[in-house]
């Protein structure tokens, strides 16, 4: 599934209403020479700001292995959609839509395919290689019928 980290009601405005697409410009390295190049294309909406599986949780179930990009993201970005129309008719949102733009802001450092990857990769060590505090925490709430430590649950 492809997880917009560069929401597509964000993309509106650039698109145009010519042909119902906006220009991209993508950094690109060639192979061969490793000389860096600028692409520019004309893409829609829905080919670019993307990444295929990017908010997939390792482990989880068909139904849901999306709930990231559906549930969260989604609630996140349906109401900063609606303070981005406010503030594009030149009105400043205010009490939860002012929240709401902000935390979507915010989301936009955060959502990224590098700070996803990083974030995966922390909580991946943290969970199979769990450092004293953690383990004390699991020994406190593990159950009879449990893996004597946590590395053992989560696998």
């Amino acid at each position: 599934m492809k997880h917009h980290y560069i929401p597509k009601f964000y993309l509106l405005p650039w698109v145009s209403d010519e042909d119902g697409k906006l220009t991209e410009f993508r950094r690109l390295t060639n192979p061969h020479t490793q000389v860096q190049y600028i692409e520019v294309k004309r893409r829609g909406r829905n080919e670019t700001g993307f990444e295929e599986n990017l908010y997939t949780l390792p482990g989880t179930t068909k139904e849901t292995k999306d709930n990231v990009e559906k549930i969260f993201m989604g609630a996140v970005d349906a109401k900063a959609a609606l303070a981005r129309g406010q503030l594009l008719h030149g009105i400043i949102p205010v009490g939860e839509l002012r929240h709401a733009w902000a935390r979507f802001l915010l989301s936009l450092m955060l959502r990224t395919p590098e700070q996803i990857h990083s974030f995966k990769e922390v909580m991946r060590l943290h969970w199979e290689k769990p450092d004293a505090e953690i383990q004390a925490r699991y020994d406190a709430a593990r159950q009879p019928d449990w893996p004597p430590t946590l590395e053992g649950w989560v696998k």
